[in-house]
């Protein structure tokens, strides 16, 4: 039983040390604001505390503002059948222009001057058509 114990410790150790640090998140090549503008629907996410009492029909809607920033309203239904929405505003972050980094805020904008009121929302995934994204973050929270 200790040999097994053993083994399996010494295996979950040489696996830590075999995947080592992973890769850096990575973002498309180029994203078209305009058509990624529109209504998205949630199919999965990790838990975070901003969507804790969540429980379903999540939705994210972008609108192209005329100073070339983007407007931001989350949406999600919670158990009590109420809905919960935030509206934001989002802006370029990557200086190359493939728009695949943002930053995204949903503090009142008199605080929009606090670096620590932006979020990162990078677009990892998104299919050629634009028919479904995945969004991320560079830590991976």
């Amino acid at each position: 039983m200790k040999f097994i114990i053993n083994s399996a410790m010494l295996l979950a150790l040489i696996g830590n040390v075999i995947a080592g640090e992973p890769l850096p998140v990575t973002t498309v090549d180029q994203v078209d604001l305009n058509r990624y503008c529109g209504t998205w629907y949630e199919i999965a996410r990790l838990p975070n505390r901003f969507q804790r009492d969540c429980t379903g029909n999540t939705t994210a809607e972008y609108s192209m503002m005329p100073d070339g920033r983007i407007r931001v309203i989350n949406r999600c239904g919670k158990a009590d059948v109420s809905v919960i929405t935030a509206m934001g505003i989002a802006r370029k972050k990557d200086r190359d222009g493939s728009n695949a980094k943002l930053e995204v805020r949903f503090a009142p904008s008199w605080l929009g001057w606090l670096p620590m009121v932006w979020g990162s929302y990078w677009i990892i995934d998104l299919a050629p058509d634009y028919s479904y994204a995945s969004v991320g973050d560079p830590s991976r929270k």
